[in-house]
């Protein structure tokens, strides 16, 4: 699993990104920002980081908290169901057992 150093909350507290060893997308930050019209750089302003550090989180397959899923979603003024990636997975068998 590849881990690559960036910004773990708004404040700047340093943290760890990881990407998502299945490559599957879990997010979609990054279609969002676009679909609202905002740059890079109005959002890593927003979210108090570097641009550079914005980009590595906008990658489809980086994962993170759901705390720092939220401080985007503040920053793109949009609702959470909107960052995030239905799942093409169905459950798995003990779940679907339980239900």
């Amino acid at each position: 699993m590849s881990i690559v150093d960036c910004h773990a909350s708004a404040v700047g507290n340093p943290g760890t990104l990881k990407l998502a060893p299945t490559g599957r997308p879990l997010h979609r930050l990054a279609a969002v920002r676009r679909l609202q019209g905002l740059s890079r750089r109005t959002v890593a302003r927003r979210l108090n980081m570097e641009a550079a550090q914005l980009k590595l989180e906008e990658q489809e397959t980086s994962d993170m908290l759901l705390s720092r899923l939220y401080e985007w979603q503040e920053a793109l003024e949009v609702p959470l169901f909107e960052l995030l990636i239905e799942p093409g997975d169905p459950l798995s068998p003990p779940v679907l057992e339980r239900a």
